[in-house]
């Protein structure tokens, strides 16, 4: 059976990205994981998924550099900003530049 489609999972907690895999696995799709936006640029490059599942918050590059590079490697690729924080500047600054 092929997948429903493939997610890509950037979370620097592994248990957000344990939880997030096999509850989307379960639903039919093929997910891969990363700890950071350096692995999440890397596996655009890869192969391009059909959503990516990205963390605000991490070390190093964080969820909103992210974004822009991903943006500037694939401008249409489906990105949903994934966070605890309740910082509403935040998410519209996300949200210009496509989450």
């Amino acid at each position: 059976m092929d997948a429903l489609g493939r997610i890509l999972v950037v979370d620097d907690e592994e248990p957000v990205r344990e939880v997030l895999t096999e509850y989307f696995g379960a639903q039919g799709y093929a997910v891969e994981a990363v700890a950071s936006g350096a692995d999440a640029l890397a596996a655009v490059k890869r192969g391009r998924p059909d959503l990516v599942l990205l963390d605000v918050r991490m070390p190093g590059i964080d969820g909103v550099e992210t974004l822009r590079r991903l943006r500037g490697l694939d401008g249409g690729l489906a990105v949903i900003m994934v966070t605890a924080n309740e910082d509403f500047g935040l998410a519209r600054e996300t949200l210009k530049i496509g989450a």
